[in-house]
């Protein structure tokens, strides 16, 4: 009998409890089995309430997985998202997730410095903010293009952003669905930095996956 070490070689595929699927797969099916039930009710502090159903939130996604195709960006490539939670936040992520890119997660807190200093790191090629955001992403160098949500978080901004796309241009053909992979990355997440600078941790799809189940 092999011993344990040595499992590696008998199987060059690691033991996952989710192979065969990703969170995106998870998505598609959930949204398949149950397309009028709701999945996220959305209250933001200013303005009405609204609802996204699993079948509504998932053609979102589809479709800004669609609009980042379009320009240009492909498995492996990463997307800083820059939000405060809302409706967006979970809708570019997903999306990112959809076409193989990997969301790296701003902290909104991040003074600019900061977010330069994770854009450089993770090789971000584009980003998603809102508009309170806009001047602390924009500052980064190299970025390819830049969109940004009609609010924040719900809330009407100070002034309308510029030098920006809006997040709803983001819109396109809905993107074909890849093949689930539970070890492709997923997000990228920053340390706190609060005894050095921050560092970044990948988590897989199957990272996701295990933290729902475990949280759920």
């Amino acid at each position: 009998m092999a011993h344990i070490n040595d499992l590696a070689s008998l199987n060059p595929f690691p033991l996952n409890p989710f192979m065969g699927m990703d969170s995106v797969s998870h998505l598609r099916e959930r949204a398949a089995c149950h397309p009028d039930k709701p999945f996220l009710i959305w209250a933001p502090f200013e303005g009405a309430s609204q609802t996204w159903t699993w079948g509504r939130f998932e053609d979102d996604v589809a479709r800004v997985a669609g609009g980042l195709l379009a320009r240009g960006l492909k498995a492996g490539d990463r997307v800083l998202v820059h939000l405060e939670n809302s409706p967006q936040t979970l809708i570019a992520r997903f999306a990112c997730g959809w076409i193989g890119a990997i969301a790296v997660l701003g902290n909104p807190a991040l003074a600019a410095p900061e977010v330069r200093d994770v854009v450089e790191a993770s090789g971000v090629r584009a980003a998603i903010t809102q508009p309170k955001l806009l001047d602390a992403v924009a500052s980064s160098k190299g970025l390819e293009w830049i969109a940004v949500t009609q609010s924040d978080a719900g809330e009407a901004p100070a002034r309308p952003p510029a030098h920006a796309e809006a997040f709803e241009r983001l819109m396109g053909e809905r993107a074909p669905a890849r093949a689930p992979d539970p070890l492709a990355a997923a997000l990228i997440l920053f340390t706190t930095g609060t005894t050095s600078r921050a560092k970044g941790v990948v988590w897989t799809h199957a990272n996701l996956l295990w933290g729902g189940k475990m949280a759920a």
